[in-house]
């Protein structure tokens, strides 16, 4: 098992003009050797009651066009205490398994919108 910072703190948004904030590459982790990751996700702000979503991402090689989502959208309600945790296993059949490298992206489902959020994700990857 590792532990892994995904993404320290920031704030990201819009300002009405577009739908969504993808994690610069600089970001992304390596998890070529992962069957299993839980992620963490912290919400310290939100700005806006427009629904969002935080979509984990994975992909077999470093290149943005072969990301594909790890699940269902994660609906991002409002900032707490406790984080938000989301579970991916290789064991549970999913289908789009775990691959070698993760991000995430977060959208609002309303465009033309503005909004921010300020959030941190950690996560713990399980060998193979």
């Amino acid at each position: 098992m590792q532990s892994f910072l995904l993404q320290d703190w920031v704030t990201v948004g819009t300002d009405g003009g577009a739908a969504g904030v993808v994690q610069a590459s600089g970001g992304w982790v390596d998890l070529g050797f992962a069957s299993e990751v839980v992620f963490f996700l912290e919400l310290a702000r939100r700005t806006t009651l427009s629904p969002q979503n935080m979509i984990y991402e994975t992909a077999p090689l470093r290149d943005a066009s072969t990301f594909r989502a790890l699940g269902t959208p994660l609906s991002i309600t409002s900032a707490g205490a406790t984080p938000t945790v989301s579970r991916f296993a290789l064991y549970d059949n999913p289908a789009q398994p775990v691959s070698r490298w993760v991000r995430w992206r977060t959208v609002s489902q309303d465009t033309g919108v503005s909004w921010n959020i300020t959030f941190r994700i950690t996560m713990m990857a399980y060998a193979r």
